[in-house]
């Protein structure tokens, strides 16, 4: 093994904390919220919110479809 099975790359980590910020999950350079993309989606998406969930409560949710 090379040392390195099981690790997280830091960009990837760097690139989830966004989802703590205002606005969402973006990109890495924080220049596209995913979230506003949703409504140009021509698939199915599942949405799930939990009432104690205070990452993605459901106002979160339902407000963006």
């Amino acid at each position: 093994m090379d040392g390195n099975a099981g690790t997280i790359p830091m960009k990837l980590l760097l690139h989830l904390t966004t989802v703590f910020q205002p606005g969402g999950l973006r990109n890495r350079t924080g220049s596209v919220l995913y979230k506003e993309g949703l409504q140009k989606c021509q698939v199915p998406v599942l949405a799930i919110a939990g009432d104690r969930d205070m990452i993605c409560p459901p106002p979160a949710v339902i407000g963006n479809l």
